[in-house]
């Protein structure tokens, strides 16, 4: 495949032409297609990994593997199905509780790791969702290792971390402020950091090549205000 293709939640698809011209053809590198695996279960995944490969796919985007809220008494319904009142419970792995391998909707760290092991047999590249931006609508349900290793609950957060973002054009408010009903973590904490990035070299120990940052924006640079 030579020029790259995107498949979005929806499956679409994009495409390009290529017509005979006098000059050189330029050197095409986007010819590494990603599978975007969205809420596929890390055996799910591992189980068809060689369908995956053989299709073409050199990347597989894993949704959020960190340990996460667990709601509506834990049920695993992903997707909702035609005229069901149950919604699907998908949401709740963008939800971090902890920055530990694993969460009851997706697998365990040894189901991951597994998954590891099937894409490095065929030759397959992991991505992985990550989400440090926020934790749980509900925040209480931080586990105590998070807590404690920021140096107690009330510095996981910024400051109006708790406080909905009213203007999204003011970038203090967007990378202090809670969006969407999700509580603002205290990136800038340094404890925070090296908590969270031990969770990311864990990932890169088994093998993962590359993390898609959610809610990218809201996350606060050294240049923003503080």
């Amino acid at each position: 495949m030579k020029k790259i293709l995107f498949l979005a939640m929806a499956g679409s698809i994009i495409a390009t032409s290529c017509h005979k011209t006098d000059q050189a053809p330029e050197a095409d590198t986007n010819d590494e297609v990603i599978l975007h695996a969205w809420s596929w279960s890390f055996d799910t995944i591992a189980a068809n990994m060689k369908d995956i490969a053989e299709a073409g796919y050199a990347y597989v985007q894993t949704s959020p593997a960190n340990t996460c809220f667990v709601g509506e008494d834990g049920g695993m319904a992903l997707y909702s199905q035609p005229g069901d009142s149950i919604k699907g419970k998908w949401y709740y792995y963008y939800q971090p509780t902890d920055w530990k391998i694993g969460n009851y909707l997706l697998g365990s760290r040894d189901q991951f790791k597994s998954m590891m092991d099937s894409a490095s047999k065929y030759n397959v590249k992991i991505i992985v969702d990550v989400l440090p931006n926020h934790t749980a609508v509900d925040h209480s349900a931080v586990l105590p290792d998070l807590d404690n290793a920021v140096g107690g609950h009330d510095k996981l957060f910024h400051a109006n971390g708790l406080t909905d973002i009213i203007d999204y054009n003011d970038r203090y408010q967007c990378t202090t402020g809670k969006m969407g009903g999700l509580p603002d973590v205290n990136t800038e904490n340094p404890d925070f950091q090296a908590y969270y990035m031990n969770y990311v070299n864990d990932l890169l120990s088994l093998g993962v090549k590359g993390f898609r940052y959610d809610t990218a924006k809201h996350i606060g640079l050294p240049s923003d205000p503080q």
